[in-house]
């Protein structure tokens, strides 16, 4: 079944995962023993949480754009999808069981671990934007893959500099 998506779910979905992430840098601060990678970490954090606001501002713009459709979805079908997708892959610090750093025993380990939850909401990211109809709401994903793509080239090059 195919399930049409759009701006403000992804938007939502977005900010979930920017909360998740930032949740996720802080845990691994909260371990780690070396200032210095503390900081690191930190930074991190802070970065998803400015990319929050950016998905704050552009669900804030969405809802005052003339014309914007909403898909008509009583039981909210693509926003559980969307949610459970978001949940259950990116980052997800609200899970139960083990943390998501358990076995990330480096830097280096959580910084590839990082590297790899930001190419898989990329790759949530483009498959929720060919379910999109609306050509707003396909361009409001394109912004949320190019802060996705900054995320991944910031985490590479720390990766690199270590």
């Amino acid at each position: 079944m195919s399930l049409p998506f759009n701006a403000q779910e992804i938007l939502g979905i977005a900010l979930q995962m920017e909360r998740n992430g930032a949740a996720f840098y802080r845990e691994a601060k909260d371990r780690a023993d070396d200032p210095s990678k503390k900081e690191i970490l930190e930074d991190l954090a802070a970065k998803e949480d400015e990319h929050e606001g950016v998905f704050k501002a552009m669900l804030e713009a969405l809802g005052k754009a003339p014309g914007h459709e909403t898909v008509f979805d009583p039981d909210e079908d693509a926003a559980k999808v969307l949610k459970a997708w978001a949940d259950g892959t990116v980052f997800d610090a609200g899970a139960e069981g083990p943390s998501p750093l358990e076995g990330l025993e480096t830097m280096e380990d959580i910084l590839r671990f990082a590297i790899q939850q930001e190419k898989d909401s990329i790759v949530f990211y483009e498959g929720v934007k060919r379910a999109m109809k609306n050509p707003g709401d396909q361009a409001a994903a394109d912004r949320i893959i190019a802060e996705e793509l900054g995320h991944l080239v910031t985490l590479n090059d720390t990766l690199v500099g270590l």
